[in-house]
């Protein structure tokens, strides 16, 4: 999804920093959109990190400018019944799904007050409105993004 997104901003004439913690896939996003005439640079970043946000919003700023559009796409899932379900899998779930977004966004925020303009979208699920079986933890941290 990440991809397909990073890939239509870039066809609309967007620069585009894909942010990933998987390192090939970001690179390699990245580097398709550049051969399809686009710009863009790939960053490796856990979003549950704010340390690594910071670095990536500052070569996102330093390569591509301010940031005006957020998509805050990055996510995890699993399935696990309640009662079997950890504080450590509900945590995981929350610094990746929850927390992310929100550092991501604070850390943004500035660039498009500064211009008087720009977006976040937040990627949630269908789950929040329906629930889903042993997903209480995702569940709750996707409907947690209506919020930001």
């Amino acid at each position: 999804m990440g991809r397909a997104i990073s890939l239509h901003l870039a066809q609309d004439g967007a620069a585009v920093a894909v942010w990933d913690v998987n390192r090939d896939g970001g690179k390699d996003t990245a580097e398709t959109i550049a051969k399809l005439g686009g710009v863009a640079i790939a960053c490796v970043v856990d979003v549950s990190a704010a340390d690594a946000i910071a670095a990536a919003v500052a070569r996102t700023r330093s390569e591509l400018g301010p940031v005006n559009i957020l998509v805050n796409n990055a996510g995890i899932a699993g399935f696990c019944p309640l009662l079997d379900l950890t504080e450590e899998m509900w945590d995981q779930m929350m610094r990746v799904n929850l927390k992310g977004p929100f550092l991501c966004a604070k850390a943004i925020v500035p660039d498009m007050l500064a211009a008087g303009w720009g977006r976040i979208v937040n990627i949630s699920s269908s789950s929040t409105q329906q629930g889903a079986r042993n997903m209480s933890h995702y569940v709750a941290s996707k409907g947690g993004r209506y919020l930001l």
